[in-house]
């Protein structure tokens, strides 16, 4: 029996810092309710293989693979069971208000009896908390202005052109960029 549910949010943040939390897969348990374990086991290219324990989801450990695209979308599917169970899905972004903010779809496949949980609107409940906590990441790394923090592999970078000089973001901090003058004292 397969159940699929979808769900979707919009996060004032740009699509690419969401997508640097939903790739940060060490980090999810840190954030990701339900979620008491993560660990990273492999990555290579765009392919990550990771580890997670929810005990109040699943029996006992399970395993995922992650294939990631540019910033767009992010599919998993589990590969520590057989094919007729276990889960599934896939996590979509699209810029919204010019690049200021990203709208984010959830799709979560279960096959056999992957959950503890039994019903749809539990499902559902599960993912918009997942959803909420993704926003509140999200945000949160926004306010402190560490953007690249705690992002694994992901570093946001940015740059401001402020004058004659340049304003670089990167990795959660602030770098002021000003052109060299050399001028002799006489």
């Amino acid at each position: 029996m397969l159940r699929t549910v979808r769900a979707s949010t919009y996060i004032k943040v740009p699509r690419r810092l969401a997508f640097a939390v939903l790739t940060s897969y060490e980090a999810y348990r840190s954030w990701v309710p339900d979620l008491l374990e993560s660990r990273l086991l492999a990555a290579e290219n765009d392919v990550s293989i990771v580890e997670l324990v929810a005990p109040a989801l699943s029996r006992g450990k399970f395993v995922l693979e992650f294939v990631e695209s540019s910033d767009d979308w992010l599919l998993f599917n589990q590969v520590d069971r057989y094919r007729r169970d276990g889960v599934s899905g896939r996590w979509d972004l699209e810029d919204a208000d010019g690049g200021a903010g990203v709208v984010v779809r959830a799709s979560l496949s279960l096959r056999n009896g992957f959950l503890k949980l039994g019903t749809r609107t539990k499902l559902r409940q599960v993912m918009e908390r997942t959803l909420d906590a993704l926003s509140a990441r999200s945000l949160r790394l926004v306010a402190h202005g560490a953007a690249g923090e705690g992002l694994g592999k992901h570093k946001i970078l940015e740059l401001d052109k402020t004058g004659d000089s340049l304003r670089l973001h990167f990795d959660g901090r602030i770098y002021d960029l000003v052109p060299h003058t050399s001028e002799k004292s006489t």
